[in-house]
């Protein structure tokens, strides 16, 4: 009796030794900045080596220099064209130390946040529970506490969503013989980290006009304060709806 449950055992073991594992995929990808597909090392300013769980369809996606320093470790998924960001991110200096550690659950912030400066001395220390900062600590490069800032503030109009609508209004203008229809122009723009704004696009199919005077007041538009991300200016797309009610 026990030699025989030995011996389905035995077979079990050997049947599960040969079953084929599932091979993950991998696909390195050349890139020029900000993210321009280019055929090789010799023309990329970074590199991509991305690897696929054939199961869960997880990714996990290493960025290198051209001379091979990491630069950048992601944990993601994609659903519905939107990447989803899970686990341990970490980006690295140019020289190879580190600069950010961030903890992701289902797209949001949640766990520790580290942040360093160049010198390897600790800049932040921040914990997130469902991507809202519940406690953090900032330290300047000598490693003396400073007064905390938020990790992320988003690019605005100087003085807030009412001073834009306030310049909207001033600078949008119709000729008496025109009536505006009742509708709505969605632009999309890049504010640079310089605060300028680029890239304007109607997102829409809006009336001409409204459309036109949309886009006028924004390319006439005082530059904007950026976003930033740890304290450092970065370039942020907006997408802003200007409406049109008749009175």
């Amino acid at each position: 009796m026990n030699r025989f449950l030995l011996l389905v055992g035995s077979s079990i073991l050997i049947c599960l030794s040969l079953r084929p594992s599932a091979a993950k995929a991998q696909d390195t990808v050349y890139y020029r900045l900000p993210r321009l597909r280019v055929t090789g090392l010799k023309d990329c300013d970074y590199y991509s080596v991305k690897t696929k769980d054939p199961v869960s369809n997880n990714i996990h996606e290493l960025q290198f220099r051209p001379d091979g320093q990491q630069l950048e470790e992601q944990h993601y998924y994609v659903l519905d064209r939107e990447k989803i960001k899970y686990g341990r991110w970490q980006t690295w200096y140019a020289d190879g130390k580190l600069k950010s550690v961030i903890n992701y659950k289902d797209n949001r912030k949640d766990g520790m946040l580290e942040t360093y400066w160049p010198n390897g001395q600790l800049k932040r220390r921040d914990t997130f529970v469902n991507d809202s900062c519940i406690s953090g600590i900032c330290y300047d490069r000598s490693g003396k506490e400073l007064k905390h800032f938020d990790y992320e503030t988003p690019a605005h109009f100087p003085g807030g969503n009412e001073a834009l609508y306030d310049y909207l209004f001033r600078k949008i203008y119709f000729p008496q013989s025109f009536q505006p229809l009742e509708g709505k122009v969605v632009v999309r723009f890049l504010v640079t980290d310089s605060g300028k704004i680029e890239d304007l696009t109607i997102m829409n199919n809006p009336e001409k006009n409204m459309a036109g005077q949309v886009l006028h007041a924004f390319k006439k538009m005082p530059e904007w304060v950026p976003a930033t991300i740890d304290g450092e200016p970065m370039s942020e797309y907006v997408t802003f709806p200007v409406s049109f009610v008749r009175n």
